[in-house]
């Protein structure tokens, strides 16, 4: 399946914008062509069944692991693998910034997003415009589709594919019914890392009755439970016509092992889709290279199930990189699958091998070499297109080809896929609402190298905190309010105790993600933690508490201090949690009526933690956050009623009783927006600002000289 644009490079590679042709039209529609054209069909046999394992296989007990395949290769796709990472190798010494400027000037879809832009799609990404060539290209949605379409999205996050498929069912079937459900790493479980999720909730947080977050609240469908937890729920749900899942893993530590990086998340994806998705239904999900012997099985499993398998790269997708979606159509339904599906939980460990090479038919080990083989060609000919001209700036001649291809490639886009804008608010899932709240979406770091990356992986410690040091000081944030900010919305007659909702779920270790604090403060606290750095605080010391009390003796009231700040809160927060109930609990149980009472301690990073401020709120007549410059500090003004120690004591009751952790007590949607959440936000940034820096200087104070001396 040689490739006529792979034909064109060679010799050349990449796109030449400068060779000379007899017809420059032609050329440039010839490219145009193939960049719509990326993709791959498997003819399927009747011959491709699923091979039998033997009784002894089939025995579900502790020793099944042991009996499960070794591992096998196919040498041609060894070569592939090799062959490419000799060429991604080349680019360990370029600059990451530099580097994806140079290809992004040089990318053929370039102006589609552009030009999309005038169209007000609702959340338009890269990920928006892959989905709805998938749906144009392929029949995903059927014509002769029933009154209701239903659909769940896996891995979902921050939503591209939902806005997608919602835009393209508008035009297409405005009459069609349409119901859909999604999962993803959980935003608001602070348990999961940075490093691991899209931190986008934009679109989550307005549309949260439709995420699913699996039993243990953390939607990670690598945990059996929430495996278990999916198939129930879905068959709640009705018959389910299609499963998208978009899923990744970062590997810019080791690119060259992506595939084996991601192998455990696809087949929790596969296992999970599967399960779920009806027969006749359609299953999307995006992989990268195929070169190992899981992937290979995992491929095969799908064209054993369903009737049509492709493999296809969208025109927006990056040229340069692995990524690729396989499109499945027309389900034979769980009973061609059963006893895979039934070991699951044993598999979904980790990803191994289902089934032996002798196994596989020799046509499909035949068309797995070829498509491997064609998208490898196609990836490796656009990266030396791109190595040969990244010294070099374009001739204006250059410059006008490219520009020629481009605003083609758009017009192609749009016309061969009849993109309109939609007409009504009404009709985006979000009924026209903007899009808010940026907070968490930090700027992507492209400074320095691979191999600057590789050497920072595990630098001294010395330079580590350095580093932190000097990324901390430039940071522009003030506190714009009074030494105290009275929060007006939790003293309005709609505020009352039907607002508390307790969620479960697998209990936090560590903060490792907040939507009450940018994510690159949180991972300097989190790196900080993982190389043993035990000085963090983010608590009172004995000067700021001095401080508290000699502004609040200005205030004449009468009131109690509770200090429940730790380093646990960072360490264990679980513990933490226990210990802050039991000692809010001690405190106030004496507490007279018109006292006021002061909480100190308390990071203001967890949903938890704010919704226990709120609890508490309802029972004085104002709450108010005080000046972070003492740290984390809230004043809870006159005693109107005892009902919060119901609340911490049904709060305590339900930690004490269940190994699950309370990861809400109220909706967070209530915090996540306004002056308050302004407010919250900023005191989070200033005190670990200050806290990090100044167990930073104490540390490089008190480090030996032997240590103090960089490598």
């Amino acid at each position: 399946m040689e490739s006529p644009l792979n034909n064109a490079r060679k010799g050349t590679n990449g796109y030449d914008f400068l060779k000379k042709q007899n017809n420059e039209s032609n050329y440039i529609s010839n490219i145009v062509d193939q960049c719509f054209n990326k993709k791959f069909s498997f003819e399927i046999s009747e011959i491709w069944e699923l091979p039998l394992k033997s009784q002894e296989n089939n025995a579900l007990d502790e020793e099944f692991d042991k009996k499960t395949y070794e591992r096998w290769q196919i040498d041609e796709l060894e070569e592939l693998k090799y062959k490419l990472n000799g060429v991604k190798s080349k680019l360990n010494s370029y600059n990451f910034g530099d580097w994806h400027k140079h290809t992004r000037s040089r990318n053929p879809a370039g102006f589609v997003m552009r030009d999309l832009k005038n169209f007000e799609i609702e959340l338009l990404t890269q990920a928006w415009c892959k989905f709805f060539e998938l749906l144009n290209v392929y029949n995903i949605v059927p014509a002769n589709n029933k009154k209701t379409f239903r659909s769940f999205h896996l891995c979902e996050a921050p939503g591209a594919f939902i806005c997608s498929l919602n835009h393209f069912l508008k035009l297409n079937y405005p009459s069609l019914e349409w119901r859909w459900c999604a999962s993803t790493l959980n935003p608001y479980h602070e348990g999961n890392s940075l490093d691991e999720m899209i931190n986008d909730d934009r679109f989550i947080s307005k549309t949260l009755k439709n995420w699913w977050f699996g039993e243990d609240y953390t939607g990670n469908l690598r945990h059996p439970c929430n495996l278990d937890n999916l198939k129930k729920f879905a068959s709640t749900l009705g018959p389910i016509h299609l499963v998208t899942a978009d899923g990744s893993i970062d590997c810019c530590k080791n690119p060259g092992d992506q595939e084996t990086y991601v192998l455990p998340l696809h087949y929790a994806e596969m296992v999970a889709a599967l399960n779920i998705l009806s027969p006749g239904g359609n299953f999307v999900i995006k992989i990268f290279t195929i070169y190992e012997c899981e992937t290979i099985c995992l491929l095969y499993l799908l064209c054993c199930v369903f009737k049509h398998v492709s493999v296809h790269k969208p025109v927006v997708s990056k040229e340069g990189n692995s990524e690729v979606y396989v499109i499945c159509l027309d389900y034979g339904g769980k009973d061609k699958c059963q006893s895979i599906l039934d070991s699951a939980d044993y598999y979904g460990r980790f990803p191994n091998v289902l089934f032996r090479k002798e196994d596989l038919p020799k046509s499909f080990i035949e068309q797995i070499i070829k498509c491997s083989k064609f998208f490898t060609d196609t990836q490796i000919s656009i990266i030396e297109g791109n190595i040969n001209s990244y010294q070099s700036e374009l001739s204006k001649k250059k410059k006008v080809s490219l520009w020629k291809v481009r605003t083609k490639v758009a017009e192609k886009f749009l016309q061969s896929f009849n993109i309109y804008p939609l007409i009504d608010p009404s009709e985006y899932v979000l009924g026209g609402l903007y899009l808010s709240n940026p907070l968490q979406l930090d700027q992507k770091n492209e400074d320095g190298s691979f191999e600057d990356r590789i050497e920072s992986i595990q630098p001294a410690k010395r330079s580590l905190l350095l580093n932190y040091q000097r990324s901390l000081e430039p940071l522009q944030m003030a506190w714009d309010w009074s030494f105290i900010y009275w929060i007006k919305s939790w003293t309005c007659k709609e505020n009352n105790a039907s607002d508390f909702t307790i969620i479960k779920g697998q209990p936090i270790s560590s903060i490792r993600s907040s939507k009450f604090c940018k994510g690159s403060l949180l991972k300097v606290v989190n790196d900080l933690q993982n190389y043993q750095v035990p000085e963090l605080f983010l608590h009172n010391d004995s000067t700021s508490l001095a401080k508290l009390n000699e502004e609040l003796s200005s205030l004449n009231l009468e009131y109690l201090i509770c200090n429940v700040g730790n380093n646990s809160w960072l360490s264990n927060y679980h513990k933490a949690q226990r210990e802050c109930l039991k000692s809010l609990i001690c405190h106030l149980r004496d507490i007279k009526r018109t006292m006021s009472f002061v909480l100190t301690g308390l990071p203001l990073l967890t949903q938890f933690n704010i919704g226990l401020l709120y609890a508490l709120g309802l029972s004085f007549s104002e709450v108010g956050i005080i000046s972070p410059e003492i740290g984390y500090a809230v004043i809870f003004k006159n005693l109107l009623n005892f009902e919060f120690m119901k609340k911490l004591q049904e709060l305590n009751e339900n930690l004490n009783i269940s190994e699950s952790g309370i990861l809400s007590i109220c909706p967070i949607s209530r915090f996540l927006e306004g002056e308050l959440y302004s407010c919250i936000t900023t005191c989070n940034h200033l005190v670990i600002k200050k806290s990090a820096l100044e167990t930073i200087k104490t540390l490089l104070e008190g480090m030996p000289q032997s240590d103090a001396v960089e490598n």
